[in-house]
């Protein structure tokens, strides 16, 4: 086996071919493990409870339901990893040549600081404040120092718009892009792209974990995955948290001074956040299952197409976003293009770069396109933002779809809501806060 594919990377193998290793070099933990008499996954750390026939040792043996998707955690299996070679200094081409606003050259001077300083780091920036160029150069500091880096974000999604991005900007570099649906060979490299569920696959591997939208579902709540942060990172290292919205927990460690923060209240381009407007439009559940179509919500799709805008509709269930469509589609002229996505939908990568592409009036989507996607010329509909589904991160990374580019900086976000709830005001709040803010600095123009 090619040694650098265990470098921070942990495989399982069968206890019974762990013999020959080299165990000076390689690290061997159990993969299932007991605490206090109770049996622990050593990826996950959840409880493992189920013991059936083991097609590996061929005895009754006990496994992981929890992470089983990522490979198969046995009692009659070990962990196997290597620490990886001190790092090396390098030259590594950098072929960005943006220029950061005043706002994001504050964020990227810290970033580059907390890595050299091997020190943990909060950038809080409202969406479309442009996260990713500011963390540019300190990729590329730490890439030229010889350290290993990881990039990781919550969904696919995101990940795969990081992607290209970052590739570009370091043309040279060999990079692994890795989740859930990955088709390509793991290999090692200096730059790792990943979901954050793909972490735990590593061990004492990076010196520098950036992770992106970390306020999102699934790693907000998933104490597995949150754990796993300070598993992945070696003894030294740097921790890049990017959000919006950083969660109660953060912003508790900013107060008392755990961690340390960097604000950015305003985009990129200047112009204000676009300000969510409520409007009240009854049980439009109940009017979708009797496929009596809501005249507001005709009457804001006709106006985005009138003024020659996209548009996108968010929808807090599948079934009900179905059944829209079907209507929609009996009511709106032929020549009136749109589709529907969402998180099991297999074209949906295709969709989405249609949207890009101008390809569609508008698009129907759950919150699988809350974040992590930048359209041009848009604007939003949350159809039943009252829902339970729509947190105060989620409605506020919505509102932040519209506005993002500098050649279209304002847009419309509308509510429409069969009764106000605190996330919806609490995100408003949040937008009008950021605004404020960023009026009193002299940000806005």
């Amino acid at each position: 086996m090619n040694e650098t594919l265990l470098y921070g990377r942990e495989i399982i193998l069968p206890k019974r071919e762990i013999a020959h290793l080299d165990k000076e070099k390689i690290r061997i933990n159990e993969c299932i493990q007991q605490k206090n008499k109770i049996l622990y996954c050593a990826r996950c750390n959840q409880k493992v409870s189920v013991c059936l026939p083991c097609e590996i040792c061929e005895k009754n043996c006990f496994y992981c339901t929890h992470c089983i998707d990522m490979g198969k955690m046995c009692e009659c299996c070990c962990l196997c990893s290597i620490n990886e070679p001190f790092p090396q200094k390098r030259t590594v081409h950098f072929e960005w040549r943006g220029v950061l606003s005043n706002e994001q050259e504050r964020g990227s001077i810290q970033i580059i600081q907390a890595i050299q300083n091997r020190a943990n780091l909060l950038i809080s920036a409202v969406t479309g404040a442009g996260k990713t160029e500011m963390i540019f150069k300190g990729l590329h500091y730490a890439l030229e120092q010889g350290y290993r880096v990881c990039v990781a974000a919550p969904r696919i999604d995101v990940c795969l718009e990081l992607a290209p991005r970052i590739q570009a900007v370091f043309p040279n570099e060999p990079i692994i892009v890795l989740h859930g649906n990955t088709t390509e060979k793991y290999k090692y490299t200096k730059l790792v792209i990943a979901t954050t569920h793909q972490l735990l696959k590593f061990k004492e591997a990076f010196d520098v974990l950036v992770i992106d939208e970390v306020d999102a579902f699934p790693f907000q709540h998933n104490d597995s995955l949150q754990k796993r942060v300070d598993i992945v990172v070696k003894q030294e290292h740097s921790l890049i948290f990017l959000t919006a919205t950083p969660s109660l927990e953060q912003q508790r460690a900013i107060k008392k001074g755990e961690l340390n923060c960097v604000d950015i209240p305003v985009r990129y381009h200047g112009f204000a956040l676009p300000i969510p407007k409520f409007v009240y439009i009854g049980d439009w559940k109940n009017n979708i299952t009797k496929k009596q179509l809501c005249t507001k919500l005709i009457k804001y799709i006709n106006g985005s197409i009138k003024k020659q805008r996209k548009l996108l509709i968010f929808l807090p269930h599948i079934h009900l976003m179905q059944q829209l469509e079907q209507q929609l589609r009996q009511r709106l002229p032929k020549h009136i293009q749109f589709a529907s996505v969402h998180a099991q939908d297999n074209e949906r990568l295709e969709k989405v770069q249609a949207m890009r592409n101008q390809n569609y009036h508008f698009l129907l989507t759950t919150t699988i396109l809350e974040r992590g996607v930048t359209f041009s010329n848009i604007d939003v509909i949350v159809l039943g933002s009252e829902d339970r589904i729509f947190s105060t991160a989620a409605l506020v990374q919505i509102a932040g779809r519209v506005g993002r580019k500098c050649d279209y900086p304002t847009g419309d976000v509308w509510f429409l809501h069969y009764g106000k709830t605190k996330a919806m005001i609490s995100a408003r709040n949040w937008i009008v806060k950021m605004n404020t803010l960023a009026l009193k600095r002299g940000l806005i123009q």
